[in-house]
């Protein structure tokens, strides 16, 4: 197996600095507006959003089962993807993001202290 390809199997999460919040997430089962690769989305088990605002800005708020990466306007040239989920989990996790620029994180679950085996998932 090469590195790239190890890499990719690490990946099993799609980490977003969202300004939606749970309330909206949970009624349109999807976090959306992104620009991603729909194609290394797609390989994506989870869904983990993040505040991008307020008082907890950069707190982890919930988990999702990702079920499908939907593209929203793909007449555009920058096409921009919901990201649907079938269940859903609410974490309060301080600190998850780091600062970085780029609102959408391919990362492992795993690697951000989550174990959705203990997890309350309920189905949407």
């Amino acid at each position: 197996m090469t590195f790239a390809n190890y890499q990719k199997t690490m990946e099993d999460t799609l980490l977003t600095f969202t300004g939606h919040d749970e309330q909206y997430i949970k009624t349109n089962q999807y976090d959306d507006a992104w620009v991603l690769s729909a194609e290394r989305a797609s390989q994506c088990q989870y869904l983990v959003c993040c505040h991008s605002q307020g008082a907890h800005k950069g707190t982890a708020f919930c988990v999702g089962r990702v079920s499908q990466i939907q593209a929203k306007n793909p007449e555009d040239a920058k096409t921009r993807y919901a990201i649907c989920i079938s269940e859903y989990a609410p974490i309060h996790l301080p600190n998850v993001w780091d600062g970085g620029q780029n609102p959408v994180r391919y990362v492992n679950l795993q690697d951000l202290g989550i174990d959705p085996a203990s997890l309350r998932f309920e189905t949407l």
